[in-house]
């Protein structure tokens, strides 16, 4: 430590600066030399001067601040589907729960038509005994106060009714909101990753032709922009590889642009983008296969996690099943 800011001391002094811009997914600060304390989640891209660095910074800076300005719209609008989205599953994964005990509600029910004898009225609960089980229990049953016994039998037998019929359809709508939360969560993921007004146009498009933005919307800040292009990459030994940056490019990528032999990555049980390294007829090598999936896990919604688990398949392996949201 001592050498290295003995070191630092002598930089400075010689003004011998080698100016950087340190940035994660934004740009961070602007130093007058490397800077390594913040980890591998951050890289510093060099300028010959410092001028130079303050100038891509600022720049870069206020491109950040106008997306964020853009978008805001947008990121309540999907923030607030998440959130009614998650409530409505915890909702229906309740009323599920208390449809497993359907059987339990007609037991309750059925104790208490034979027991009838036996109330009084006002009762809060009872202990009545189980014969249908082996050996014989007690089983103590709630009762509404307020109702009389037959009441409360029908009440059971409401419930239990209501219990059969509610099981098959909120086991689908659970289904359903699950593949509804999935995909909003990976637009807010794309929308973390925008760098530019024509992705948001993009991601605007995306969310009217699914009925949750109305059209109009989708030229707000003025004329409608060309839509954006998949990011492009090309590895160190020469493969190409493309990159989805919404749900409907994923959608495109995958299944029109891939030959059906090119390579499908994605991050895995996590949103991210499509990712396909382009074979050309070439054999993948270790290389390139280590650097596109390292390309997926970087366009991720877990791209800062220490380590990330990502597939792969050839594309002739990927179905949409029919009806599917994009992405």
């Amino acid at each position: 430590l001592t050498e290295a800011l003995y070191a630092l001391r002598d930089t400075v002094l010689s003004r011998n600066y080698a100016p950087v811009v340190l940035k994660s997914q934004v740009p961070k600060d602007v130093y007058c030399f490397p800077v390594t304390q913040y980890g591998e989640g951050y890289t510093c891209q060099p300028y010959p001067t410092c001028s130079a660095a303050l100038d891509a910074y600022y720049a870069e800076k206020d491109t950040v601040e106008h997306i964020r300005r853009h978008s805001a719209d947008i990121s309540k609008l999907v923030s607030t589907a998440i959130a009614r989205t998650s409530r409505k599953i915890d909702a229906q994964r309740a009323e599920l729960e208390e449809s497993d005990r359907a059987d339990e509600f007609k037991t309750y029910g059925d104790l208490i038509v034979s027991n009838l004898y036996r109330f009084k009225g006002h009762e809060s609960s009872a202990v009545l005994t189980d014969y249908t089980q082996d050996p014989p229990a007690d089983v103590k049953i709630p009762l509404d106060p307020s109702l009389s016994a037959s009441r409360n039998a029908q009440v059971y037998y409401k419930k239990y009714k209501k219990a059969q019929t509610a099981k098959n359809i909120l086991r689908e709508q659970i289904t359903l909101a699950l593949a509804e939360l999935e995909y909003l969560n990976s637009v807010s993921d794309a929308l973390s990753r925008a760098t530019g007004l024509s992705e948001l146009t993009d991601l605007r498009r995306e969310l009217a032709g699914q009925g949750y933005l109305c059209r109009a919307a989708t030229k707000k800040g003025g004329k409608d922009r060309e839509q954006s292009k998949p990011l492009r990459y090309t590895t160190s030994d020469g493969f190409t590889v493309l990159c989805g940056r919404n749900n409907l490019q994923n959608d495109t990528l995958t299944l029109r642009t891939a030959d059906r032999r090119d390579i499908w990555f994605h991050v895995k049980n996590s949103p991210g983008s499509h990712v396909i390294l382009l074979l050309e007829g070439k054999t993948p090598t270790d290389l390139a296969m280590t650097e596109a999936a390292v390309i997926a896990a970087t366009n991720s919604s877990v791209r800062d996690a220490d380590n990330v688990a990502v597939d792969y398949t050839e594309v002739r392996n990927i179905r949409k099943p029919a009806g599917a949201k994009p992405g």
